[in-house]
């Protein structure tokens, strides 16, 4: 179910890409994303975040999808923010009531280091691989303490199964590796 939303979500935000993007880290575009969110719902809070377009060699994308959840509109609302402006606005359509994400995460750049660190590099060196999708929750991968936020790394790589990375958002510690 959880992996359903999830998906949702990433087909919700997604947005065609554009060759002239210019990366940015997660934390280049929070501002802009609570500035839109708050317009829509005074008590929006930030429940996820996910790269829409693939990682640059320095831990950053060129668009990002961002979803907030309002407790009194009872409603999330997803953000599609590229280049400094929110490309697209759109409520999400079903329940997904989230818990507000964590303060003081390290940034994008700074968790996909460890990321690769942790195993990530030697994945992709090893199968050809890439880092399909990077994602910042809480509650959703570390279900042994749903209080804490994370940074979830999944990499893909032919006839392979993914390797998911999942880290502590505020210190980036490794939490989990598998491969699924």
């Amino acid at each position: 179910m959880r992996r359903m939303i999830l998906g949702a979500c990433c087909l919700l935000l997604a947005t065609a890409a554009q060759a002239d993007e210019t990366p940015v880290s997660a934390a280049a575009v929070r501002s802009l994303g609570d500035a839109a969110a708050r317009a829509w719902a005074d008590d929006a809070q930030l429940v996820y975040l996910e790269n829409d377009t693939p990682f640059d060699a320095g831990g950053r994308a060129a668009r990002w999808g961002l979803l907030y959840y309002s407790d009194a509109r009872q409603q999330a609302r997803g953000y599609s923010v590229r280049e400094g402006e929110v490309e697209r606005a759109k409520d999400l359509g079903f329940e997904f009531a989230a818990p507000a994400l964590g303060s003081g995460w390290i940034d994008s750049d700074v968790a996909w280091s460890r990321a690769e660190e942790a195993g990530g590099a030697r994945f992709r060196a090893e199968h050809a691989g890439h880092l399909r999708s990077a994602l910042l929750t809480r509650g959703l991968m570390h279900l042994d303490d749903p209080q804490r936020t994370t940074w979830t790394f999944v990499y893909d790589a032919p006839g392979q199964p993914s390797l998911w990375v999942v880290l502590d958002a505020a210190d980036g510690k490794v939490l989990r590796r598998w491969k699924g």
